[in-house]
């Protein structure tokens, strides 16, 4: 039986031309490859369950032709299309225009104001659509920031609205006055009033605050010490720590609170919630991972630089309490990464996200550092490095689908190596999986919808925009700044 539905594209371009109230990321309300759970923007009256396959197989030209479309140049819709197009960018991993089309869609959303709730002439749920689009244009600013290591578009001073409306008010059009990102702590008891994508939205802000002290130079930068009062780390690591203190036990990681969370439609955004607070727990805190080996230096003289950070602490000082928050953030994403890709297709699609992929990574390398620097009972290194292999085989699972995955298990591989040649001839990991970038098992290289060479007409290289320093994806490799290794 053929599909009677039209084309994506013809179909999103039809009604839209009708005029019709339509809300184009709705398209990605199933299979979420997105960073953000979908009813976070998808409008309800109209649904068109469009797979991941056709998203991820529709040609740039084509969706292009929704974000430039002459019916939608005063709407929030050429918005929406842009952050399709900038993910879409993201993960096949062609170039850097994912920067170019969320930037493009928050000058748009600023231009239009959707930050400010001035705008008493619209409709409820036109406000709310508003809303939505703006929360949407935030969550990719700090997705894509992260990821090619640009610094935020989207100031706090320009963010002056609540947060999403629960769903039901969304769909009958309602009036609604809610929390903001400041007073969400105070409303950790009203889950089940609220919706998750309140609670996700400031997760979203909390690990992009601590994500960009990691970007923006780490503790090289830092002039405060982890543990003073005043600095930025300090305060922010608090800020993390309140905000789950104050999270309902149902928003908790836990199988039976995902089955829970899959019955109500929530699923994606619980997992990606999860995955979030995690990360924000080690994605700073493994700068300060002692570098057992600072003794090594290229040169025989004493250089400051390669033996103390910027506020004058040595490379290898250990802070025990933030040395365990790092591990125990990097042991339960490795345990709630396996949870997921052990259970069933679905459950494996969840998975399979940029949020994710983005904790998987800084995960592996702490997992690494265990192996290599760590002889405590608490971190055994059978266990660390069967962690590592598992972590590594979810990312190289991904490969067939997103491009993008090929350059993170390259950049696995290579960190590594470089652990391997900075701690001498010890070889806990020789085995094939560390040995062949970019290979799937079939001993070939993956095999795509599309092709996804860059404009020259070659593959992206790992070292493209920064020779200075390694990448994947443009991302920063997720070890030292410095010669020495932790």
């Amino acid at each position: 039986m053929s599909d009677p539905r039209p084309p994506m594209t013809n179909w999103l371009i039809t009604r839209l031309s009708s005029g019709s109230q339509f809300t184009l990321l709705l398209f990605t309300r199933f299979h979420l490859p997105l960073p953000f759970a979908v009813p976070l923007i998808s409008q309800g009256p109209l649904q068109y369950p469009v797979s991941l396959q056709e998203l991820e197989t529709c040609s740039v030209p084509k969706v292009s032709q929704i974000a430039v479309h002459p019916k939608l140049v005063k709407y929030v819709y050429t918005i929406q299309g842009n952050l399709v197009l900038a993910i879409r960018e993201l993960v096949t991993w062609t170039s850097f225009k994912s920067w170019m089309y969320a930037g493009t869609a928050i000058r748009m959303a600023h231009a239009l104001q959707l930050g400010s709730e001035f705008n008493q002439r619209h409709t409820n749920q036109h406000k709310e659509i508003r809303r939505r689009t703006f929360w949407a244009c935030f969550v990719v600013d700090r997705l894509v920031s992260y990821s090619c290591n640009r610094f935020f578009a989207i100031d706090m001073m320009s963010v002056r609205i609540q947060l999403p409306c629960p769903p039901n008010t969304f769909a009958f059009g309602e009036s609604y006055s809610g929390p903001t990102l400041d007073s969400i702590v105070l409303y950790g008891h009203q889950l089940s009033q609220l919706g998750i994508l309140p609670f996700y939205v400031a997760m979203v802000k909390l690990w992009g605050d601590m994500a960009m002290l990691y970007k923006s130079g780490g503790r090289r930068e830092l002039k405060e010490t982890p543990t003073d009062t005043t600095g930025q780390f300090y305060q922010k690591e608090k800020a993390v720590e309140l905000f789950a203190a104050t999270l309902p036990p149902t928003l908790n990681w836990s199988i039976q609170n995902y089955r829970l969370h899959q019955v109500t439609g929530q699923a994606q955004a619980f997992i990606n919630l999860n995955f979030l607070l995690l990360h924000s727990k080690c994605v700073m805190h493994q700068e300060y991972l002692p570098q057992l080996d600072s003794q090594y230096a290229l040169t025989l003289e004493i250089d400051p630089v390669t033996k103390f950070d910027n506020a004058g602490l040595s490379l290898d000082h250990k802070e025990p309490h933030i040395i365990n928050t790092c591990i125990d953030s990097a042991q339960a994403i490795t345990a709630m990464a396996m949870e997921l890709n052990n259970g069933d297709q679905r459950d494996r699609d969840l998975l399979q996200s940029t949020f994710a992929a983005n904790a998987i990574i800084t995960a592996s390398a702490i997992q690494l550092w265990i192996l290599y620097t760590q002889t405590c009972s608490k971190c055994p290194k059978d266990v660390a490095k069967e962690s590592a292999d598992q972590l590594l085989q979810i990312i190289k699972s991904w490969q067939t689908r997103w491009r993008v995955s090929g350059a993170w298990v390259e950049t696995l591989e290579m960190l590594y190596k470089l652990y391997d040649f900075s701690y001498g001839s010890s070889n806990p990991l020789a085995d094939d999986e560390w040995l062949q970038s970019g290979i799937n098992e079939l001993g070939e290289s993956p095999i795509l919808d599309e092709d996804v060479t860059g404009e020259s007409g070659g593959y992206p290289s790992v070292s493209d925009g920064d020779d200075r320093k390694l990448r994947y994806s443009s991302y920063e490799l997720p070890s030292q700044r410095s010669s020495p290794l932790k």
